[in-house]
């Protein structure tokens, strides 16, 4: 293992989550998604996968939420080839390699020992830059250019921030990017509240649980907070394909419909509107 990877901690050392999920997708015969990127970020930093606490659970859900979350950052940039995506709290995340149009322009931004981990493995392009800082400061906006279509995507992030820490962010974005387009994920208040007393002890998911501070039940809540912010959509993450869970998950979601929204992926736009 890498001393940059050993010396994780915090949320920064979540970024092992959804990594080791898309590995082992990869390498499985009936892999949700195929990833060979991540196959290899995770081979040159030396990390055994059998090491990363990861049910498989874990696995598809995190490798769901990555395959809806491409959807909607595909459909952007068809939309808009030469538009702006800002990859929020990157982490290790190879979505710019999956989706790259070659012409699109792409932000990611993390914490400063999460960025010098991203130089050891990926490249940095005219079109790809990588900004360090904390997303809930002011400085990165800085070098993201305001003129153009922009998205702000924002997967397995927000979640560690308490919802005035997520307020505070949305009205950064929305006082310099009056028009941009947002994809998030989140969970449910009561997954928030129920993941604390199902995550068992050690290991790198109790760790990540024991930091999750903000869940909603719809991102009409999000609506609710300051004008100038629409809900387009939201994707709960099971609904993808609900046959990569147990049948008792599956029996649970169908007598309980409300229980599905545990994980979900919310789209909202900004209007302009202050």
């Amino acid at each position: 293992m890498s001393k940059e990877i050993s010396e994780l901690k915090g949320v920064s050392e979540t970024l092992l989550i959804p990594l080791v999920a898309r590995y082992r997708e990869t390498k499985s015969d009936h892999g949700i998604l195929s990833d060979e990127e991540s196959v290899r970020v995770l081979d040159s930093l030396g990390l055994d996968a059998s090491k990363v606490s990861q049910s498989p659970i874990d696995s598809a859900g995190a490798c769901l939420r990555t395959l809806i979350i491409d959807d909607f950052v595909n459909r952007f940039i068809r939309d808009n080839p030469e538009g702006i995506i800002v990859n929020c709290g990157c982490g290790l995340d190879t979505r710019f390699s999956r989706l790259d149009n070659g012409r699109i322009r792409w932000f990611d931004i993390d914490l400063p020992n999460v960025i010098e981990l991203r130089k050891r493995v990926f490249e940095e392009i005219p079109r790809r830059c990588f900004i360090s800082g904390s997303v809930l400061e002011s400085e990165w906006i800085k070098a993201i250019p305001k003129a153009g279509k922009t998205l702000f995507v924002m997967e397995g992030l927000l979640i560690y921030f308490s919802e005035e820490e997520v307020k505070r962010f949305f009205l950064n974005i929305k006082d310099h990017f009056p028009d941009a387009e947002l994809v998030i994920h989140t969970f449910s208040a009561f997954m928030v509240r129920a993941s604390k007393f199902t995550a068992g002890r050690g290991g790198l998911r109790k760790k990540a649980v024991d930091m999750v501070q903000w869940g909603i039940a719809s991102g009409l809540e999000i609506e609710e907070w300051f004008p100038g912010i629409a809900l387009v959509e939201e994707t709960n993450v099971v609904d993808r394909d609900r046959s990569r869970f147990p049948l008792a998950f599956r029996i649970l979601w169908r007598i309980f419909p409300g229980l599905a929204n545990m994980s979900k992926i919310i789209h909202l736009r900004m209007s302009g509107i202050s």
